[in-house]
């Protein structure tokens, strides 16, 4: 057993420090762990649950909150956090990045997946539903 206890834990991603870090939904933390030793520290606490966590080409870290439908991007350099976008709606469920630095978002109440553009504007890449199982 890796951990226990440990709040709730949903979409990691390793980091370019090769630290797996591990978005903990029921403390509202982003935690980087030593996989070798099982240490844990605290990366960034937050005001809402977050339900990923992704790094770009840059090695800023995305993080998606689930209530606030917000997406971060947080620099573990200078330790700024920002918001990319604060209007996907509650349900955000994942959060990802493709080689060109474009970023991705899915929702769990619509099953869509959305990009969130560089001036912080949404575009639908997929109709709403489309990817979700019938109610």
């Amino acid at each position: 057993m890796f951990a226990e206890g440990i709040g709730w834990p949903n979409s990691m991603s390793f980091g370019p420090d090769g630290r797996l870090y591990t978005p903990l939904n029921v403390k509202r933390q982003v935690v980087r762990w030593n996989t070798d030793t099982g240490e844990s520290e605290v990366v960034v606490n937050l005001d809402s649950i977050p339900s990923s966590v992704k790094f770009d080409s840059k090695g800023r870290m995305l993080i998606s909150e689930f209530q606030t439908g917000r997406v971060l991007r947080f620099d573990p350099a200078t330790k700024e956090l920002k918001v990319l976008s604060d209007r996907l709606g509650s349900g955000l469920d994942n959060v990802g990045v493709d080689s060109t630095g474009r970023v991705f978002a899915t929702s769990n109440n619509h099953g869509g997946v959305t990009e969130i553009l560089e001036d912080g504007s949404l575009k639908s890449l997929s109709p709403q539903g489309l990817l979700s199982l019938p109610a």
